[in-house]
């Protein structure tokens, strides 16, 4: 199957959080993910890289979340670093600008 321009540009930046996440030497995941929850931005590849995400980590509600990862611009950041002031979770974002 032949990938799409969108499709391989999503993967990219998912292995981007993934190589962030781990490089920041806080998550190790080859064992049990932390818990994530997500923001992303109405925008296709945000939503494209949410999605991936997802379905390789797993999702949970924003209250049972360690971490928020943001996918988006500078107010997807901002909406994710309100939510971690209520719940304490780490905040990572990328971004998807628009």
């Amino acid at each position: 199957m032949v990938q799409t321009k969108p499709a391989r540009s999503c993967a990219r930046w998912v292995r981007g959080v993934e190589y962030a996440l781990v490089s920041s030497r806080r998550f190790d995941l080859t064992s049990t993910p932390p818990a994530f929850a997500y923001f992303s931005s109405p925008r296709d590849d945000a939503k494209a890289a949410r999605t991936m995400l997802e379905d390789r980590y797993g999702s949970v509600p924003l209250k049972d979340a360690t971490t928020l990862i943001a996918l988006g611009g500078d107010g997807v950041m901002l909406d994710a670093l309100h939510a971690s002031i209520e719940t304490g979770a780490s905040v990572f974002g990328m971004n998807f600008g628009s």
